[in-house]
């Protein structure tokens, strides 16, 4: 074995990860370098998302799952690429922003309802969280 990450194989491309979720996406991250500080975590990462399509980030420690989903919230540098959510770019957009376009939602007349207003049970893609009763 050449290196230690042969036995991963090739990582999808774009048009495999297209193929995934083709219809009704809802999040898209193309071409992303980030991290933290000076030192870039992500490499040119792309992801697509459809709404209702469930996705798990897997891998070792040090791998980049979690500034995935600190690059998606505002938490990290971005060096490069662009997050869509909806089609609108949210890449450059504060934290709070960002909660604000994720988290929203429509009162009866179609005005937006501000987050703070959600109370508690509103995850970060808008919808209520289930609790479930412990045995």
């Amino acid at each position: 074995m050449a290196n230690q990450y042969d036995v991963l194989g090739k990582a999808p491309g774009l048009e495999e990860l297209n193929k995934l979720s083709p219809n009704n996406v809802h999040l898209t991250i193309r071409g992303l370098n980030a991290g933290y500080g000076k030192m870039e975590i992500l490499h040119n990462f792309d992801l697509t998302v459809s709404k209702a399509q469930s996705l798990c980030l897997i891998g070792p420690n040090g791998a980049g799952k979690s500034t995935i989903l600190h690059s998606i919230y505002g938490f990290t540098n971005i060096f490069g690429g662009k997050i869509e959510l909806e089609g609108n770019e949210i890449t450059k957009l504060t934290p709070a922003q960002k909660l604000n376009k994720i988290v929203q939602k429509k009162n009866k007349d179609g005005t937006a309802k501000p987050w703070h207003e959600l109370g508690k049970g509103a995850n970060m893609f808008g919808g209520p969280v289930q609790r479930r009763p412990y045995p």
